[in-house]
């Protein structure tokens, strides 16, 4: 068993290693009146995650990741109070401080497979069909109530810093990376330090995902119909604008498909005209997301990019027009 002074670089060494942690698992599910025949390893979590007879998530936290568990546990209590909403039912909390001290949730699992895995499978139309569904999941996710006095609400405040910190971050890497054209550059860093920005990000706050990437949006099929059966992992979770959500949204689950973003936003947002100032606002917040300016390189340097020299050849390569609604 591991000991109580297990640091997170040993933690990563062990993490996949079920009989380590038998015994740890053992104890929650005494706690939890839980009985169990089979155990499964998630080898997708920094986290020791394991998967009991298909049917309940038991997850110890890092020690470098107590934050995480505090903001999920808070995210899936407060979630868990909106109707219809297809979320793992937070089942049992605590700590194994008698055995290694690390604190831990008891979930059960969501149907269905990640979307990343069976996207493989979708015929024509399925992606904008399942965008569609996601639309109306999230419009419910993000219109879930949270007090001031939740892990979320009390960090209410830390959506100013968390974004003041990613544009000095963005500014800093920015001047650090070659492949980009000086022009670029210099508009680039006068459009995050702009007021047109300030005024994007300054907007009512709401709960978000914070990592809504393919991995953590689980769909199966029905009928010969594919629907939205989960939404996994609120370790991200924070009190921010709803569109820090979009830029894991756009570029990783609809893989910038233009039809299915405007078919999740929708019904996420029935009024919503998207036009070039709603492209310059997903713009903003993808500029602030983590690690954003490594991500920009990435997607300047592959195959089918275009000799992008300034920031209105960008925003219509990355959103393009064809986004704009009437």
């Amino acid at each position: 068993m591991l000991a109580n002074s297990t640091g997170p670089e040993r933690w990563r060494q062990v993490v996949k290693e079920e009989d380590i942690w038998r015994p740890a698992i053992q104890q929650i599910c005494d706690r939890a009146g839980i009985v169990y025949r089979s155990i499964r390893t998630d080898f997708h979590s920094n986290n020791a995650v394991f998967l009991l007879d298909h049917h309940y998530v038991v997850k110890l936290y890092a020690p470098d990741q107590q934050d995480s568990f505090r903001v999920e546990e808070g995210a899936l209590r407060i979630l868990a109070t909106t109707p219809a909403l297809p979320i793992p039912p937070l089942l049992a909390v605590g700590d194994l401080n008698g055995l290694l001290s690390c604190p831990y949730i008891v979930m059960g699992m969501v149907s269905g497979m990640p979307l990343d895995e069976l996207r493989g499978r979708f015929g024509s139309g399925d992606l904008v069909n399942i965008a569609t569904q996601l639309g109306t999941v999230m419009a419910r996710f993000h219109g879930s109530y949270f007090s001031g006095k939740s892990q979320i609400g009390q960090a209410y405040g830390a959506w100013n810093t968390l974004y003041e910190n990613r544009r000095h971050q963005f500014i800093e890497n920015l001047g650090q990376t070659a492949s980009f054209p000086s022009c670029l550059k210099s508009e680039l860093r006068a459009f995050v330090c702009s007021t047109e920005v300030d005024t994007y990000l300054n907007t009512p706050l709401v709960l978000v995902h914070g990592d809504l990437t393919c991995y953590h949006i689980y769909v199966e099929e029905q009928a010969g119909h594919w629907r939205v059966s989960g939404i996994i992992d609120m370790g991200n979770a924070l009190a921010a604008p709803p569109e820090y959500d979009w830029t894991d949204l756009w570029f990783q689950t609809l893989e910038r498909d233009v039809q299915a973003l405007i078919a999740f936003l929708t019904p996420y947002q029935s009024a919503l005209k998207i036009d070039e100032n709603y492209r310059r606002r997903l713009m903003a917040f993808f500029l602030h997301s983590w690690e954003a300016a490594p991500k920009l390189a990435t997607l300047l340097e592959s195959e089918n990019a275009p000799d992008i020299k300034d920031i209105g050849a960008l925003l219509d390569w990355l959103w393009p027009r064809e986004l704009e609604t009437s």
